[in-house]
């Protein structure tokens, strides 16, 4: 069994998985059509689909030692989202992967996470490089990019979507962003 680290930022905790996140991951993420349409398409109901990233998000930290992250408010325990570090194999490369129910867009917290996934990988896992997608009309999400020092690099097709690709290397997070 793996142990998945916990990080801690001033507001969020980054933990791993539950089966009670499910459900509150299935209404607050894939239930909500405002935060879908920045996500790769899916026919299948938001449960299903929960479950499903449910069991990759823990099939990849215990195959690869790393992964995406249940994003929860320190103070309270509510589940917020997810956040973390997947291997996408059709580009042989680690993305920062994120997405936060509505309610808390706009207030730093996905650039907060953003940035606690991104030093973890740097720094702990040792890794020479992350990239980070987006559609292109997702403006919210190239800022968070941004703000974690990721920068534009070229458009890719993956997930069978035309998406933004943002690079990132530890010299850049160091000197760009203060964690």
């Amino acid at each position: 069994m793996t142990t998945i680290p916990e990080l801690e930022t001033e507001r969020l905790r980054l933990r791993g998985w539950t089966e009670s996140d499910i459900e509150p991951w299935a209404r607050l993420i894939f239930a909500d059509p405002e935060v879908t349409r920045f996500l790769p398409g899916s026919d299948v109901s938001p449960l299903e689909r929960t479950q499903r990233f449910y069991n990759y998000c823990v099939n990849h930290w215990a195959n690869r030692g790393y992964g995406i992250w249940a994003v929860t408010d320190r103070a309270t325990g509510g589940f917020m989202g997810e956040c973390g570090l997947n291997y996408i194999d059709d580009l042989d490369e680690v993305e920062l992967d994120y997405s936060l129910a509505q309610a808390y867009w706009g207030q730093g917290y996905a650039t907060e996470a953003a940035r606690a996934a991104t030093g973890h990988g740097f720094e702990t896992l040792g890794l020479p490089r992350l990239i980070a997608l987006t559609f292109r009309d997702n403006i919210g999400s190239r800022k968070v990019m941004e703000r974690a020092g990721f920068e534009y690099e070229n458009d890719v097709h993956v997930f069978g979507s035309d998406l933004m690709l943002h690079g990132n290397t530890p010299d850049r997070f160091r000197t760009t962003v203060t964690v």
